[in-house]
């Protein structure tokens, strides 16, 4: 069968690597390999037009300051590599994965740092024509989201150095050896259990389960790289921090059934909650699992919106830190990651 050599979405193979020098790529392959739905990474490039006097319509213009960067979307699975896109935005890993009991499941957590000084990576994209590769891409921002018969969706936000498009690092030859670690296993929101109950109260137990019809948990960190210091005099040095993250929650139900969220949002009772994803068997009693502890929630929003049906609730909270993990949790930052898959590599390494 002939290889495609006609630019179309369904045919993109895109990759990430961790990297160590900003500007600099490296190249991708074996377990690279990531799946994505349409992204919107593009380069920029200011126009200055010669606005001399004496010529009604300029002669010529310059390009100057590169605009790299954008959005990147995939579906969440339990051992893709998306999981290092994770890591890179949030900053901390546990180390090696940890084997759970004698069985090919490994345990890695993830943490929020508050620096992410020297975490980016090489993000590229085969799309027959030629290899879009961005040879730096920073992970400022995260989107997890999922509905009602949903798979969950990531999505990051991230800066770049600059974009390639006739790569000597990531090319056609090279993308022969990409591979996809984990092209299955997608987490699903039917997969999930939600529990929430008070930050001071006891450990979560099944009578703090909730069952909301969405959520949408999001982190953005402030982070600029400075014109004139990357690779050349128009693109961005390592983007680093530049003011304070931000870290919201927001749930939906569509059937409001109780004044609870109200009387603790006028209280401002802060709230614990997890949400545990489970997925196929591994080995033994070990199930693929995503987990996310938020030990420290504050409502900033409770709403019943008016309509002529069911009235359903919606809630904003703002995730934040705690001095102590509290009761049943280890988290103490906005929230706390904890997978369950055959990786036995620190996703940081």
């Amino acid at each position: 069968m002939p290889a495609c050599t006609k630019a179309a979405g369904a045919n993109i193979q895109a990759a990430l690597k961790k990297a160590a020098t900003w500007g600099t790529a490296v190249e991708c392959g074996a377990n690279n390999g990531l799946l994505i739905r349409p992204d919107s990474l593009n380069e920029t490039r200011d126009v200055l037009k010669d606005d001399s006097l004496g010529q009604y319509f300029a002669k010529d213009s310059d390009l100057t300051t590169r605009n790299a960067g954008g959005s990147i979307p995939m579906w969440l699975r339990y051992d893709g590599n998306e999981h290092l896109a994770l890591a890179l935005v949030m900053g901390t890993s546990g180390g090696a994965p940890v084997q759970q009991g004698v069985t090919a499941a490994y345990k890695q957590t993830l943490a929020i740092a508050d620096c992410i000084d020297g975490l980016f990576a090489t993000f590229a994209k085969n799309i027959r024509v030629n290899v879009d590769e961005y040879p730096s891409v920073k992970f400022g921002a995260l989107t997890l989201e999922g509905s009602v018969g949903q798979p969950i969706l990531a999505t990051f936000e991230v800066q770049a150095s600059h974009r390639e498009v006739n790569s000597v690092v990531n090319d056609d030859t090279t993308f022969a050896n990409v591979t996809v670690l984990e092209s299955q296993h997608r987490v699903l929101f039917g997969q999930g259990v939600f529990r929430m109950n008070a930050a001071s109260g006891g450990a979560l137990s099944g009578s703090d389960v909730i069952k909301p019809s969405s959520f949408r948990l999001t982190l953005k960190r402030s982070l600029k790289g400075i014109v004139g210091l990357g690779t050349d005099s128009n693109s961005i040095d390592e983007p680093t921090s530049d003011g304070r993250p931000e870290c919201m929650l927001s749930l939906k139900f569509d059937r409001h059934t109780d004044v609870a969220a109200f009387v603790a949002f006028a209280a401002a009772t802060k709230q614990k909650m997890d949400i545990t994803f489970t997925g196929a068997l591994i080995e033994s009693t070990y199930y693929r699992t995503f987990k996310i502890e938020l030990p420290s929630l504050k409502y900033t929003a409770v709403n019943t919106p008016t309509v002529e049906g069911i009235i359903p609730e919606e809630a904003e909270f703002e995730c934040l830190a705690c001095d102590a993990a509290p009761t049943g949790m280890t988290a103490t930052q906005p929230f706390g990651v904890e997978i369950i898959n055959e990786r036995t590599t620190d996703l940081l390494a």
